[in-house]
């Protein structure tokens, strides 16, 4: 269920004609000069999640006749989407998808500590639809990331056949507001966001972030008012930034309809998460700076003024939050130690942990707009070096920083961590930011190999392609990259002061130990 943008509400008979419709009830004036029956006009929220399954099916297709030209296709997948009575086998195969999704990538209240982690508990949940969908967007992406880890072609191609199967109910699910609630939606849209995330090639990288443009749009509509307590406020918040860096990543503007939505969240937030409105609210206008950069032109001096009002806006927002808020460095046992090599963050809880990870990736791309463009504004050599300069060092600490908070979001689901809540794995958290830090112009050599490493290392223990497809291009963009002869100097005495060891041991090798 891919977003494909706004379609046009008008009426069958304006369309054909390729004119204007006024969208008048109970007929188009358009339609009624002509002496014409209107047909009426098409219910927008329904078209704003055309279903994509024909794509999805031809991949099916294609992915199936590769498999039977190299002669290992063992078990054959009927042509049309699973239903809810499986064969064993096949029901097996699905419950060993789940499990990986749940060690892997998700955390259920259903599965707290001290449950047990059996997927089979899940076909004892009520038959309504609303537990269908999230089962079958599970099913999906549990096998997806099954079929990378293992290589293997055949649990992909049943992966797709339950993803068509998701789509195709949380279609149904849009108007169903009765059995299907708002929340049970919007969490299906996301697994089915991850999936686009797991299944990721060069073609479909932008995927993932159309189905979160799809969730603006169920907010837009299910909930147009904002959300009325805590937890729906927090889960709106975490939505809504995965919006925005969607839109960052495609120099894309804020839909309309989410620009007020943080500040209509304010209201259900304790004292201690509001600053994350606050910073939503600068990331709204560097939204608009920072999509009208790819689409526009504009004299490097108002670019860098209003680099510069960001950068300070950021700053402030840094330097004004509680020390509630504060983070310390930690030691990392097992896993996460063979993982990232290094210690860590640790943060009050995940929420915070991400607040700061977007205010980070954020501020870096600002400064990264201060370094590739003040060559050109700055007049004297003497405010040049001292601009770069400051700009450089801020990169610097803030790549640091995001390299060092991997390994929080890279941990294990631990007992003490909130289980109430409905969790995504923070690899997925973690994805973008590392991108950004090894293509800024201010990463270190040693911090570039470090955010490639965790990326590759990500895709082979977790088996999410996306971090494949994003160390691939970090990797060309910095093979594109010019720096300044001052940056090369910063980066000699930042790999002198900085120093993190290879990220290159993977999870299993942590096991072994």
């Amino acid at each position: 269920m891919v977003f494909c943008g706004r379609p046009s509400k008008s009426c069958a008979n304006c369309r054909t004609r390729r004119i204007k419709c006024d969208l008048v009830e109970p007929a188009c004036s358009q339609c009624m000069r002509a002496k014409k029956i209107c047909p009426g006009y098409r219910d927008q929220l329904a078209l704003l999640f055309r279903e994509q399954s024909e794509a999805v099916a031809r991949k099916v297709t294609s992915q199936r006749t590769h498999n039977s030209k190299k002669g290992n296709w063992t078990s054959p997948v009927p042509k049309n989407p699973p239903k809810a009575a499986h064969s064993p086998t096949t029901s097996s195969i699905e419950e060993e998808g789940i499990k990986f999704l749940l060690e892997r990538y998700l955390k259920l209240p259903l599965f707290a500590p001290g449950n047990s982690l059996d997927p089979s508990v899940l076909r004892t949940l009520p038959h309504d639809r609303s537990h269908s969908v999230i089962l079958a967007a599970m099913t999906s992406v549990g096998l997806a990331g099954l079929a990378n880890v293992k290589n293997d072609d055949d649990l992909m191609v049943l992966a797709r056949h339950n993803y068509l199967s998701a789509l195709r109910m949380t279609m149904a699910s849009i108007h169903d507001s009765v059995q299907v609630g708002l929340g049970q939606t919007l969490r299906a849209v996301i697994l089915l966001g991850i999936f686009e995330s797991v299944t990721c090639d060069t073609s479909s990288r932008d995927s993932w972030a159309s189905h979160f443009d799809g969730a603006a749009a169920i907010l837009k509509v299910r909930n147009p008012h904002g959300p009325r307590q805590n937890e729906e406020a927090i889960n709106v918040l975490l939505i809504w930034f995965q919006i925005a860096i969607g839109c960052i990543q495609r120099h894309k503007n804020l839909p309309l309809a989410m620009i007020e939505y943080p500040e209509s969240c304010r209201a259900y937030l304790s004292e201690l998460e509001q600053p994350a409105c606050s910073l939503a609210s600068i990331v709204t206008r560097f939204i608009a700076l920072w999509a009208s950069l790819g689409h526009q032109s504009f004299a490097d001096s108002n670019i860098i003024q209003c680099a510069l009002s960001f950068e300070n806006d950021l700053k402030n927002w840094a330097m004004e939050l509680p020390e509630s808020w504060a983070f310390r460095a930690a030691p990392f046992s097992g896993e996460v130690e063979a993982f990232t090599g290094c210690m860590g963050h640790d943060y009050p809880n995940r929420f915070i942990a991400n607040s700061w990870s977007w205010y980070r990736t954020v501020r870096m791309l600002v400064n990264d707009i201060l370094v590739e463009h003040l060559p050109s504004h700055v007049c004297t050599a003497v405010e040049y070096e001292l601009r770069l300069a400051d700009a450089l060092s801020t990169l610097s600490q803030l790549s640091t920083e995001i390299c060092s908070s991997a390994s929080y979001f890279l941990q294990v689901f631990d007992s003490h961590r909130n289980t109430s809540r409905f969790h995504i794995h923070g690899a997925f958290t973690l994805l973008w930011p590392l991108k950004v830090v090894g293509s800024s112009r201010g990463s270190s050599e040693a911090l570039y190999l470090w955010a490639v490493g965790a990326l590759q290392n990500i895709w082979q223990c977790l088996g999410i392609k996306m971090a494949l497809e994003m160390a691939n291009q970090v990797i060309e963009d910095r093979r594109r990259m010019i720096f300044p002869v001052q940056q090369e100097q910063l980066r000699v005495e930042s790999m002198a002061t900085v120093s993190f060891p290879s990220p290159l041991a993977s999870l299993s090798e942590g096991r072994e130990r």
